[in-house]
């Protein structure tokens, strides 16, 4: 069963970090809506307030993002964390939503949060979710831009934990 934690500070400019005391690098971030990998494009690992991070922002019609196995199975609690900041976004219609599926890429998918504008954040805002009832050895994330959000509106993500157990 489940029992430790899942982890990516996306200190690399690589789609499989893994940080936690679980081997994550297995089953890396895969692009949605671009395939040019971690270093360029609207979706890529890279500098913002002195550390890499993940960036997204899409200028392409929207419905880029990333999304990332992760085996949860046999846990009885499985705890999320993650560190967001918003960018430039102008109104309500720029956003990010942060989905999960316990039936892997098919879905269904649950839309858990919604990273919207107006708004610029100046610091790093923490997210911390119960998804235990989520937790299957199929269990998969994923964060979708917009259709609205142009070049420069941005949303970052940090620190993504998961610490599971029984």
């Amino acid at each position: 069963p489940c029992n430790g934690t899942y982890g990516d500070y996306f200190d690399n400019r690589v789609f499989n970090n893994s940080n936690g005391t679980l081997d994550w690098s297995t089953s890396p971030w895969e692009e949605i809506g671009e395939s040019n990998g971690p270093t360029s494009g609207d979706i890529q690992v890279t500098s913002d307030q002195g550390r890499n991070r993940l960036r997204l922002k899409d200028n392409d019609n929207g419905g880029e993002g990333v999304e990332r196995q992760v085996n949860l199975g046999g846990a009885v609690a499985a705890k999320l964390v993650f560190y967001y900041r918003r960018s430039g976004l102008d109104n309500s219609n720029d956003y990010v939503t942060f989905e999960i599926s316990a039936n892997g890429p098919a879905g269904p998918w649950t839309e858990l949060f919604r990273f919207q504008g107006p708004g610029t954040d100046a610091a790093y805002q923490m997210v911390e979710v119960d998804i235990s009832a989520y937790a299957t050895s199929n269990t998969r994330l994923r964060f979708l831009t917009s259709p609205n959000m142009g070049n420069n509106d941005i949303v970052w993500i940090d620190d993504v934990f998961m610490k599971c157990g029984s």
